[in-house]
């Protein structure tokens, strides 16, 4: 295959330079270097893998709408509601898709693990020395979200605040 490109560029420049009577010619090593230059291979462009799920912040009509039952557990990060949990299940917003996912196990102010057909949630809470668990409605957690279909980039991990009613 290369032999081929370096022959093929070899007769253009041979055809070239036969054309141009005002061009000077070129000598062995110059038309060597331009062959060279010209044959360098380049790197194929790496494809992208599927991207991460993104969660993306639940109005409050969203949530109301979607999970009846009274107030519940809320992840939130800045300000925003990324992952609801009541009695009934839970909602998250995933990529503008709404998800709704079942407990799996016991759910509360210490977190839980939830799951739909395609994706797994879990909250936990954060070690907070200065904070007496008892004495609050809200911690620091982490949240972990798994796109359970794809196999590279596939979770995302968010840090921000767990509250559940007191």
């Amino acid at each position: 295959m290369r032999s081929r490109r370096r022959l093929a560029v070899l007769c253009c420049l041979l055809a070239l330079a036969s054309c141009g009577g005002d061009e000077p010619e070129l000598n062995n090593q110059q038309l060597a270097e331009t062959i060279e230059n010209v044959a360098v291979a380049r790197d194929e462009p790496k494809e992208k893998g599927p991207a991460a799920p993104v969660l993306i912040a639940l109005s409050r009509e969203e949530i109301g709408t979607a999970l009846a039952g009274g107030p519940g557990c809320e992840f939130s990060q800045r300000g925003g509601v990324l992952f609801v949990s009541v009695a009934q299940g839970s909602l998250a917003k995933v990529g503008g898709g709404l998800v709704h996912a079942l407990p799996n196990g016991p759910t509360g102010p210490t977190g839980g693990f939830w799951a739909s057909e395609r994706y797994a949630i879990s909250v936990g809470r954060l070690a907070d020395p200065d904070a007496a668990v008892e004495a609050t409605t809200s911690w620091p957690a982490s949240l972990v979200l798994t796109d359970r279909r794809q196999s590279e980039n596939n979770v995302l991990e968010l840090e921000g605040t767990w509250s559940c009613p007191a």
